[in-house]
């Protein structure tokens, strides 16, 4: 089973390539454009009280006691469409203690799990309609998960992020930018922490 569901991340990760590839031309190659980023985020967990089964109570990612973790490591392939009428795509695979606690559900396969797997097209709509569709992280609460694009300042989550907030959405994402500085988004998902469509009704 867990060949069976890695197979079909690596296969999925093939289409996204081909369908960011195919929905427009780019003026040059499009493995010139790829980008290949990498983070690993590693941390050590004392407990002062040692507890007999080394586990930290009321936490919620860092639960093993008195060892090193290796939080994350994430490898991110990502080509960033930047005008009208170009398209990319964008997979983020994970692994690791943060990977194993919070999993989408799509593709896991043991202690890896993808983050984010989605394909993007810009509109040639005044300036530019972007539209993402897949699997996205969240645009909603004060944290969020480790990554290429940035880390949490700690080396655990609150109950909050664990509990309340949502970590990926799967649908559709549209961006349009007014100016620099200000850029209205909308979302259509179908689900939260997952894939799947989890409760029978659409989301924005």
């Amino acid at each position: 089973m867990l060949y069976v569901k890695c197979r079909i991340a690596l296969l999925f990760l093939a289409s996204l390539i081909t369908l960011g590839v195919s929905i427009a031309q780019p003026t040059q190659p499009w493995f010139e454009r790829v980008q290949l980023q990498m983070m690993v985020s590693s941390s050590y967990s004392i407990n002062v009280n040692n507890p007999a089964n080394d586990s930290n109570s009321y936490r919620s990612s860092d639960l093993e006691a008195n060892r090193f973790l290796l939080d994350m490591v994430q490898i991110s392939l990502q080509q960033i469409p930047t005008k009208a009428n170009e398209s990319g795509f964008r997979f983020d695979l994970a692994m690791g203690e943060v990977a194993r606690i919070y999993p989408t559900g799509f593709g896991s396969c043991g202690d890896y799990t993808i983050n984010q797997a989605y394909i993007s097209y810009i509109a040639p709509m005044g300036k530019g309609l972007r539209a993402d569709a897949g699997l996205f992280a969240t645009h909603c609460g004060y944290e969020f998960m480790e990554g290429v694009d940035g880390w949490n300042d700690h080396a655990t989550h609150s109950f909050r992020y664990a509990y309340a907030e949502p970590t990926v959405h799967s649908g559709l994402r549209f961006q349009y930018p007014w100016s620099e500085r200000f850029t209205t988004s909308f979302i259509l998902a179908q689900g939260a922490f997952s894939y799947r469509d989890n409760n029978k009704a659409a989301s924005f």
